[in-house]
């Protein structure tokens, strides 16, 4: 198998922001990749730009989820349909800096890694970057994962073939630290310790969008389905799921005073 990069993008309504999101993947200097762009139903102009970019470059690909479904269902639309080695993560509001594949996949070579994630920088709604990366931890497992995600979607590659084509868990938030989860879960299982197989590079090579409009804007809402995660997706008990909730409780407090 080639190390192919099949790019995951779901979008709705993206209309003011997928056209960065998609110049930033066509200007990457690791050239092989497919984006495979999922519309979820929307209803400006969405169709018509990704239309745009894939009539100019037959590695766009344009599908449907069939009606607005949810992020992770969008996103599975697109796992489903890829064909490449290692499954990478994009929203259509944020963007890559040109060297992030060809980083990721280099060092994922390197050190025979099946998860990678990097650093990455914010932007406001208008694109105004940040002078701060948020920074990657060396490596994470299924344990740090339940106190808090520290793994930035838009950063995230993982190894297709070696861990297969794992789908999001169908949850409307967190899907992301779900999946994350399971990875680390069946890498720790199947592949020996996380250390050694969960990379996270310290260079910045992704820019996260923040505007109100997004899913984890709403801080209450997002601490419920933090629970939902805890007790209906990984299953824990009740101790165990409030130990970790005051973990990520805890975090999201110091997060938000900074």
């Amino acid at each position: 198998m080639s190390d192919l990069v099949s790019i995951v993008m779901p979008a709705y309504n993206a209309g003011p922001y997928i056209d960065q999101a998609i110049e930033s993947v066509r200007a990457q200097t690791w050239q092989d990749w497919e984006l495979l762009v999922v519309d979820d139903g929307s209803t400006d102009d969405t169709i018509v730009r990704v239309q745009r970019h894939a009539a100019a470059d037959a590695r766009v690909r344009l599908l449907h989820s069939g009606g607005q479904r949810s992020p992770a269902r969008a996103r599975n639309v697109a796992i489903a349909a890829s064909c490449g080695r290692y499954i990478a993560f994009l929203d259509s509001d944020d963007a890559w800096l040109p060297n992030k594949l060809e980083r990721q996949v280099a060092a994922m070579r390197q050190h025979g890694a099946l998860l990678c994630y990097s650093s990455y920088y914010k932007m406001d709604r208008d694109g105004r970057r940040g002078d701060t990366p948020i920074l990657a931890r060396p490596w994470v497992d299924h344990g740090l994962l339940l106190k808090s995600n520290f793994i930035g979607c838009l950063t995230a590659i993982y190894d297709a073939a070696a861990l297969g084509r794992v789908p999001m868990p169908d949850i409307r938030k967190r899907q992301d630290l779900a999946l994350w989860l399971v990875l680390t879960r069946r890498i720790a299982a199947e592949f020996g310790p996380c250390r050694d197989k969960v990379l996270g590079l310290p260079e910045p090579l992704a820019l996260y969008r923040e505007h109100s409009g997004t899913v984890s804007s709403d801080k209450k809402n997002a601490a419920a389905w933090q629970w939902k995660l805890y007790r209906e997706v990984v299953g824990l008990g009740r101790l165990a799921a409030a130990y970790y909730f005051v973990h990520y409780a805890v975090r999201g407090f110091a997060k938000y005073l900074k």
